[in-house]
């Protein structure tokens, strides 16, 4: 079973998507449905309330192949509960997909709203406090309308080192194309929105691979793939110092800013510290940079 939240019914491939599009409202239980059901709670203060105020609407123009599911959405300022009535005993497989499909610049509950919550399923919490703003460093998964996959990454915009590294990166990466640089396809600035476009990395970050995460295990590398990680970092690094017009100095290599693509091919990423290299400044700065 699938639902599309908020939304009409689509047929994305082989996934059929039932409508989720009656209003919500304050207090509404909604039984129309035979194989399952939902309930809405909560009271938008500051508009004058309506159905519709229960309903998100994407304006943007959307031009990938699944662009049903971004263009309404349930909205709700307390909870919103799926029923799904006479479940067998045994082991289920609970796939919940997130997109923030509006966002203003405004004193609205758009802006102002909370984006933390839990997620319950049969009154269990498997999600608490779920965050659905990426914070600082976060980076998303999107594709671009011509199929290509790529990374978003949000950079923090609660202070000006946000803003200074996000400069940062647009004027050093948009010079730069090497095989061992991860390419910057574009950006965006909105508000306090700060967002950079990457290519997408299949295989995360060397430091996913080589000590894991809660939900992923290491990877013991062969001592080829070893080899060849590290003669890709040297490459990048003498492009950046050597080769390249503008000498940069990166300042930031770690695990998590080495990426890995499909193929285990590593890329250098994040030029949030870097620092231009000017061959006739012989200064050398002692001050400690870079990030743990």
């Amino acid at each position: 079973m699938h639902i599309n939240c908020g939304g009409p019914a689509a047929t994305i491939g082989k996934t059929i998507y039932e409508a989720d599009d009656e209003p919500g409202g304050a207090a509404k239980y909604v039984s129309t449905r035979r194989d399952w059901q939902k309930s809405t709670t909560g009271h938008i203060w500051d508009v004058k309330s309506s159905s519709d105020s229960y309903i998100a609407q994407n304006m943007s123009i959307l031009r990938m192949d699944n662009s049903v599911l971004y263009t309404n959405a349930s909205l709700t300022p307390s909870s919103l509960t799926y029923y799904v009535p006479c479940l067998a005993n045994g082991n289920y497989t609970v796939k919940l997909h997130f997109a923030e499909i509006v966002i203003r610049d405004n004193r609205s509950y758009y802006s102002l709203g909370r984006r933390v919550f839990d997620v319950y399923i049969q009154n269990i919490v498997v999600l608490k406090d779920f965050d659905i703003v990426t914070k600082a460093g976060g980076v998303d998964k999107g594709v671009l309308s011509d199929g290509t996959q790529i990374a978003v990454k949000q950079l923090s915009a609660k202070s000006k080192q946000g803003n200074r590294e996000f400069v940062n990166e647009i004027g050093m990466i948009s010079a730069l194309q090497h095989p061992n640089l991860v390419r910057l396809y574009g950006c965006c600035i909105e508000g306090k929105q700060l967002l950079l476009v990457y290519e997408y990395m299949e295989n995360n970050s060397l430091a996913h691979v080589l000590f894991g995460t809660n939900e992923i295990e290491a990877t013991k590398l062969d001592w080829r793939t070893r080899q060849r990680t590290c003669v890709n970092i040297a490459k990048g690094l003498v492009f950046l110092h050597e080769e390249s017009t503008i000498k940069i100095v990166h300042r930031d290599i770690k695990g998590t800013n080495i990426l890995l693509d499909k193929d285990m091919n590593a890329k250098i990423s994040d030029f949030g510290m870097a620092k231009l290299d000017d061959e006739e400044n012989t200064h050398i700065d002692t001050r400690v940079a870079g990030t743990m």
